[in-house]
């Protein structure tokens, strides 16, 4: 699977106005990520390969695994070890 059409599969694509709506891996956060490259709440950059990751392996682009930075989320915390602000959680 190429990295454009597993990016379809992971995100609502238009075409027509360049918009991509992703749903982050780790908080379900939806988010336009034709404007960001990371969540704006837990901070996880998207990579394009997430959903062929196991849970417990870590990529070379991210410094925990998804477990860990679910683990994290669970806590309050961003994929940094910092508290997330509890405005983020609107978008969700």
């Amino acid at each position: 699977m190429t990295r454009t059409s597993l990016r379809e599969s992971e995100c609502n694509y238009d075409y027509m106005n360049s918009e991509a709506i992703f749903k982050c891996p780790i908080c379900g956060t939806n988010y336009d990520i034709s404007e960001h490259d990371e969540c704006p709440v837990c901070a996880w950059e998207f990579q394009g390969h997430e959903d062929i990751l196991k849970e417990d392996e870590k990529c070379p682009y991210h410094l925990m695994t998804i477990k860990q930075a679910k683990d994290n989320y669970a806590k309050g915390l961003n994929i940094w070890g910092k508290p997330i602000q509890a405005d983020t959680h609107k978008n969700k």
